[in-house]
């Protein structure tokens, strides 16, 4: 077993919520690419700045194609040193910034590349915008056999509401997944399925959105408790979602990887304001999914109320500052595994 399965089995539990209002789809990533130099994407940090970022500094992944995958995998098995792996959404991939240098992704690198633990600390990010669970997975299957020697995925259970299996099913032409039917994920066209670009250089309608605060938008009429229900009591017995997040542990024991899975921080004086949250029912079936992770071995980190509420542009969806507080978490986690 690669140091101890899982670390220490440590849960840090913050107790409160995690809801999603599948905000993944309200707020998608954008378009498109910009300029590469030597294969590496230019990213203006600052006005006559430009900030240069390599794969294994957290640099995001351009579009969900599998060859783009894979020559990201390849580049992680020739990689010295020890590698760090996320897997997740749009909040871990930081819908919000042009920064590169400002994701979670890349600013846990750059803090243990301080520390000098005496070892190379490689960071890849494999997270895509609206990944749920199902497409998670997929990459997972891929990542497998893979040199990865600490895999980091953002629980984040509003996908567990999610009504359609992919949002990437351009991920069942993985290698690993091309034995899979893609009917068992409801895909019934591969052949008309497209790649996914992402414009993370360039801003655009969907950016400032994001990069804006919560507190200057306009909310009325997106909340309707009434019609609805108000979020809190899940149901993962319910969802298909939950059951890839099943497959998804079973991988990683099956393949002994190290992981540690946290739940993202949400905004949750949005949603008191427009009464949509049952903080009764959310405890109780939250402690439950956290509960069965646990059990199952996975190390999971709850950062639901780490982050204010001045650090949203929406529900869950960070601002510069609240992906520097999720980084700061991680790292205090993460220094104790690399230095025992």
């Amino acid at each position: 077993m690669r140091k101890v399965m899982f670390f220490f089995s440590l849960i840090v539990l913050l107790l409160v919520a995690s809801r999603d209002t599948g905000s993944e789809d309200q707020f998608p990533g954008a378009v498109s690419s910009g300029r590469m130099v030597a294969g590496i994407p230019m990213v203006e940090s600052l006005p006559g700045q430009e900030y240069l970022i390599d794969i294994n500094d957290g640099q995001r992944l351009l579009s969900d194609d599998p060859a783009e995958i894979m020559r990201r995998i390849e580049q992680l098995n020739e990689s010295d040193g020890f590698n760090i792996v996320f897997l997740g959404d749009s909040i871990v991939y930081g819908d919000g910034t042009r920064d590169e240098g400002k994701t979670i992704p890349a600013l846990l690198k750059k803090k243990l590349a301080r520390t000098g633990l005496g070892q190379v600390v490689n960071v890849f990010n494999f997270t895509l915008p609206s990944a749920g669970p199902a497409d998670v997975y997929l990459i997972t299957r891929e990542l497998a056999n893979a040199k990865v020697d600490l895999l980091i995925y953002d629980f984040n259970v509003g996908w567990l509401e999610r009504e359609t299996t992919l949002e990437h099913p351009v991920l069942l032409n993985l290698s690993r997944n091309k034995d899979l039917n893609p009917e068992d994920f409801h895909v019934y066209n591969m052949d008309q399925v497209v790649v996914n670009n992402y414009n993370i250089y360039e801003e655009d309608e969907n950016l400032t959105d994001l990069a804006t605060p919560w507190t200057e938008k306009d909310w009325n009429g997106v909340f309707n408790p009434a019609e609805y229900g108000k979020f809190g009591k899940l149901h993962p017995e319910w969802s298909e979602q939950w059951k890839y997040v099943g497959s998804m542990i079973s991988l990683l024991w099956e393949n002994n990887i190290n992981s540690l899975f946290f739940t993202n921080p949400r905004n949750f004086e949005l949603l008191e304001k427009y009464d949509d949250i049952d903080f009764e029912a959310y405890f109780s079936s939250m402690q439950d999914i956290l509960s069965y992770i646990e059990g199952s071995g996975i190390t999971i980190l709850n950062l639901d109320y780490v982050v204010p509420s001045e650090q949203f542009a929406d529900v869950v969806h960070l601002l510069p500052g609240g992906e520097e507080i999720v980084s700061d978490n991680l790292y205090d986690f993460i220094i104790q595994f690399l230095t025992v």
